[in-house]
């Protein structure tokens, strides 16, 4: 029988987690509540609840890359009302008993700040970046540390500005 000294660092976060890889999100879930960290990745339990702004992160999100995803395609860019839909698509898919929204928050002022943000990305010049999208939510996963497992990480934009590979990451949202 081998020991956890015998194995590659991917094959015990394999048999801890059922991934043989590690996260930006997993490193600092248990930088900030070891407790947590067990609970999500190691014993597999679901959230009781999920933020609102998580939710309303993950649908603009969703929306930008949607824009450059049919930029990347050659095809028209879509309208902020197209966009919208993109929005509200990513509210349909959760829970709305298990979404918690702060004081004063409910889905149609989000909605609204959404609209205003989508329209504000449009505008800039981040909706039209300098060089060729070569691409989207790309998975890159590789050693960074020694005897660390690999990290897992997703880079929203791929860029050739002619020059030089651009990684972008978190466009819009820092």
């Amino acid at each position: 029988m081998s020991t956890a000294t015998d194995l590659h660092p991917n094959q015990v976060a394999e048999q801890l987690t059922g991934r043989p890889y590690t996260s930006w999100s997993a490193i600092t879930t248990y930088q900030s509540c070891s407790l947590r960290y067990k609970f999500r990745y190691l014993d597999g339990l679901p959230e009781e609840t999920v933020s609102a702004s998580l939710v309303f992160g993950g649908c603009i999100h969703r929306a930008v890359e949607e824009h450059l995803r049919e930029r990347l395609a050659g095809n028209s860019i879509p309208t902020l009302d197209a966009l919208m839909a993109t929005y509200n698509e990513g509210w349909e898919e959760h829970d709305a008993q298990r979404v918690q929204f702060g004081k004063g928050d409910d889905r149609t002022a989000l909605g609204d700040l959404a609209r205003r943000m989508l329209a504000a990305f449009q505008a800039s010049e981040l909706a039209n970046p300098p060089g060729t999208i070569i691409g989207i939510e790309e998975e890159l996963t590789g050693e960074l540390v020694s005897g660390v497992p690999d990290l897992l990480a997703r880079v929203d934009l791929l860029l050739d500005d002619g020059d030089s590979l651009v990684l972008c990451h978190s466009l819009i949202l820092g």
